[in-house]
């Protein structure tokens, strides 16, 4: 690790080391690794007799999803106002923010 940080750090000569055991910190270099050296992700039979995979990305892709599940939230590119967003609530700043547009309203009347 610590000629690792040199590298990064001091732009020494990179390691060679290679470490894949999952009981100790990784350490893969780009380009060493792959899905078919990793293996299959960890699913039940019905989770594989479910899905229809045609890549290992694929199966990756569907054990990531089932273990950290996606939410669908809106876009902030589409909301006109993300201070009023509400994915975005923060009672304090909120009523700060309520505060300082009464002002504007009251300087540009």
């Amino acid at each position: 690790m610590r000629g690792l940080i040199s590298h990064h750090l001091f732009s020494t000569q990179a390691g060679k080391t290679l470490q894949t055991d999952h009981n100790k910190p990784l350490i893969v270099a780009p380009g060493h690794d792959s899905l078919q050296q990793i293996g299959t992700p960890p699913l039940s039979d019905q989770d594989i007799g479910r899905i229809h995979a045609k890549t290992p990305l694929e199966l990756w892709k569907f054990a990531y999803n089932g273990y950290f599940p996606q939410e669908n939230i809106t876009n902030p590119a589409m909301v006109e106002d993300p201070a009023k967003d509400p994915q975005y609530k923060e009672p304090a700043i909120d009523s700060i923010r309520a505060q300082k547009d009464e002002i504007t309203e009251l300087i540009q009347t």
